[in-house]
């Protein structure tokens, strides 16, 4: 069976599981800049420092990195529906129960 995604819903990116996602993506990227790498303008910073960075840096990743795909999602929704480019396609194979 072949597929083609004609367009992506905005709400649906927002309102889902991608931005708690993109947020642990955030979490486990400031652990490792603020914690693990040796960088001379964190070396003063107290552990609570840290852990505030942290939370800001994994939020603000979150936001930025959302707001890009939405942004990447209008555009696929205008070159698709208004422009009349073909969408991403996708062939999927359905298996019988119990192969």
């Amino acid at each position: 069976m072949k597929l083609e995604l004609k367009g992506v819903q905005l709400g649906s990116l927002v309102l889902s599981s991608v931005p708690a996602v993109l947020f642990f993506l955030g979490v486990l990227g400031g652990v490792i800049t603020f914690f693990f790498v040796q960088n001379p303008q964190v070396a003063y910073m107290g552990f609570g420092q840290k852990l505030l960075a942290v939370s800001v840096f994994s939020l603000l990743y979150m936001l930025l990195m959302a707001a890009l795909i939405v942004i990447a999602a209008f555009i696929y929704n205008i070159l698709t529906t208004v422009v009349g480019l073909r969408g991403v396609r996708f062939e999927i194979e359905e298996l019988a129960e119990g192969e």
